[in-house]
């Protein structure tokens, strides 16, 4: 009978041992897991601040440069009698005081483009009717027929390269 209670409680040990043991593994999991998803979310939060502070600064160039164009639009409305030369003295010494990624700017006669700044790399694009290239034919008469200025992009310019254009009609 010792000998009975004596193996019982042998296998009662290794029974507890083994619970004991599956308690403190289930335990240990259990904060692995806790421990690999807040890595996770931490992971997702930086990710989501990287992304809300590119968009944000997106943002505040894309307002700066459609700012820096309405400034030009509203010289050429001031100055009636406006030409090439003042233009382009103008936008010198707006857009070199800036930090913006405005490259060119064209200025449209219903929807060809009759004038560009700066002539050098964007004379290939004055005489195009905007109207007939298909990846800004929508956009362009959009803007002339409803009067609100559109960022379109990326496209490909009608001088080559791609770019983003702010599209704004003179009113």
């Amino acid at each position: 009978m010792d000998q009975n209670k004596s193996l019982f409680k042998k296998k009662l040990a290794v029974i507890i041992s083994i619970a004991v043991s599956f308690f403190f593994l289930m335990f240990l999991l259990l904060l692995l897991g806790m421990f690999i998803n807040n890595m996770k979310q931490q992971e997702m939060l930086k990710t989501t601040d990287k992304f809300i502070n590119f968009k944000s600064q997106v943002e505040r160039l894309i307002f700066t440069n459609k700012t820096l164009v309405q400034g030009f639009e509203a010289y050429i409305l001031v100055n009636p009698g406006l030409d090439e030369q003042e233009a382009y003295t103008y936008l010198d010494n707006l857009l070199s005081k800036n930090e913006n990624q405005i490259r060119n700017i064209g200025v449209c006669q219903d929807t060809t483009i009759i004038w560009n700044y700066p002539k050098e790399g964007n004379t290939a694009a004055i005489g195009v009717d905007l109207a007939k290239v298909d990846s800004q034919k929508e956009l362009v008469l959009r803007v002339k027929n409803e009067l609100v200025p559109i960022l379109q992009g990326p496209v490909e310019l009608v001088q080559g390269e791609t770019g983003f254009i702010i599209r704004l009609k003179l009113q």
